[in-house]
């Protein structure tokens, strides 16, 4: 029976792709990556500005749905909603 020293590092292949977020190689990743995060949300809060009035919250929450070119919701299909549209129908 083969003991193996599993604290010791291998050159096995996982993989697995590690991407630094630092300063160094990674600024401009960083800054396009935060702008385009500022971007969604300026947009959300828009959307939701703009249709503040709705008149029911399944309405409102189609309303964002549309503008982010995502499959909206019916009233059958509210309660067994995935992705963003169940993120969407929990906030």
């Amino acid at each position: 029976m083969a003991i193996h020293d599993l604290t010791k590092k291998t050159r096995a292949s996982t993989g697995q792709r590690i991407i630094p977020l630092g300063p160094a190689d990674n600024t401009m990743r960083v800054i396009k990556l935060e702008k385009r995060l500022d971007d969604q949300e300026q947009k959300l809060d828009k959307i939701l500005n703009y249709y503040s009035m709705a008149t029911t919250y399944l309405t409102l929450t189609n309303r964002v749905l549309r503008e982010l070119n995502e499959t909206e919701l019916t009233s059958s299909t509210f309660s067994s909603s995935r992705g963003i549209q169940l993120l969407l129908k929990i906030l």
